[in-house]
């Protein structure tokens, strides 16, 4: 499948430039452009081939993501952007410190109220050796997994525990399907970390069931029959803007030698 793209290097040559009238002229063109994609495709990476130091990507991507989207904060303490990347002689079980791949998730499953609409990941240095990104259309998950009553009915009825980081009044943990229908039965929602979804029933002293474990295995193995869908290589400079309510996303592990991984991760309720 063809990766959905759309260059934004006039908008960058502009914003060096620092010509304003340009920028937003390019910008009008491109908020119609971007909304259209991710009605359709449901996710788009904003490419830009010209060379940027690490300083210059992160106020380009920042300036960028504030012009297109509406941002929201990914912690309690207000926190805009995180860094993605490994720390240096320092193994971590923190995915987003770890070269580790394939831990299928969607952003956000611990924020109480709703996780954000859009997660957006912008990338600054690319790995000597693997590190792809794959997204995942949760439709097609829904109806694959509509071909077993059992787990399907788990899937959408049951609330999972979900291991919290929004530590808001004490709370640990929160109650929430893993897939929220429409009232037409269409996908309203995906919500989905393996790992956080076992730490929050370990924290909830509520174990899960064999039934629960089987209907977990078997979603992600759903995810693996369409890890290959729409699978992609980041390079430096690109803007991955996905769908997080409706689509799953990850990586494939990488390896650096040379060349460190590093991407900013931000989150937004909205398009401008």
């Amino acid at each position: 499948m063809n990766v959905q793209k759309i260059n934004i290097d006039e908008i960058l040559k502009h914003w060096l430039s620092d010509n304003n009238e340009l920028i937003e002229k390019n910008l009008k063109t491109l908020r119609i452009s971007l909304r259209q994609h991710l009605e359709k495709y449901l996710y788009c990476v904003l490419e830009s081939t010209a060379l940027m130091s690490a300083d210059e990507a992160r106020s380009f991507f920042w300036f960028v993501h504030n012009e297109l989207l509406n941002p929201t904060a990914q912690s309690i303490y207000g926190k805009m952007i995180v860094n993605v990347q490994t720390q240096a002689h320092e193994p971590s079980a923190n995915y987003r410190k770890s070269t580790d791949g394939f831990q299928f998730h969607t952003d956000g499953v611990y924020k109480p109220d709703s996780p954000p609409l859009y997660i957006v990941l912008a990338c600054i240095e690319q790995a000597d050796v693997g590190g792809d990104s794959f997204v995942i259309d949760g439709q097609t998950i829904l109806t694959e997994l509509k071909a077993n009553s059992a787990y399907f009915e788990i899937l959408t009825s049951f609330e999972f525990c979900f291991k919290t980081q929004w530590n808001e009044n004490g709370l640990e943990y929160l109650r929430r399907r893993i897939i929220k229908l429409n009232a037409n039965g269409s996908l309203n929602r995906i919500s989905f970390y393996r790992a956080e979804i076992e730490a929050g029933h370990f924290i909830a002293d509520i174990p899960l069931t064999d039934n629960q474990i089987a209907a977990l295995n078997f979603l992600e193995m759903l995810f693996f029959k369409h890890v290959s869908d729409i699978r992609f290589r980041l390079q430096n400079g690109d803007f991955l803007i996905v769908n997080n309510h409706k689509m799953i996303h990850g990586r494939m592990p990488f390896k650096e030698q040379i060349q460190k991984r590093h991407l900013l991760r931000m989150w937004a309720d909205g398009l401008r």
